[in-house]
């Protein structure tokens, strides 16, 4: 009997201070990824096999890549405690950009 599997498809992110130096006018660095991923806040962490509830907006770069830019995706309290960690999350997670500058910061003309 074949049965129906859905391939996940990652992406490898390091994660590099937990949430600690993001402040933004956003309250939070999870209400800034609501306000800018245009996503839902998922019922799992999308690091590849956790089942936990995602609760922090982390900070983390794109391993293997030149992008040196700092991203917000919502991770559980464990994973986001692995500072300096790789994971391999969810290609379908939101990067919002980390820069307040560029994001709510933003002043409208």
């Amino acid at each position: 009997m074949r049965t129906n599997v859905r391939k996940v498809y990652t992406m490898k992110v390091t994660n590099i201070n937990g949430n600690a130096d993001f402040s933004c006018a956003c309250s939070s660095s999870l209400e800034h990824w609501k306000n800018f991923s245009r996503q839902s806040l998922l019922a799992f962490c999308p690091e590849e096999t956790c089942i936990l509830k995602p609760e922090v907006g982390a900070l983390v770069q794109k391993d293997g890549s030149t992008d040196t830019n700092w991203y917000i995706i919502p991770l559980c309290k464990k994973h986001n405690s692995m500072t300096g960690k790789s994971l391999l999350v969810g290609d379908y997670i939101s990067l919002v950009l980390a820069n307040a500058e560029q994001t709510c910061g933003k002043k409208s003309i």
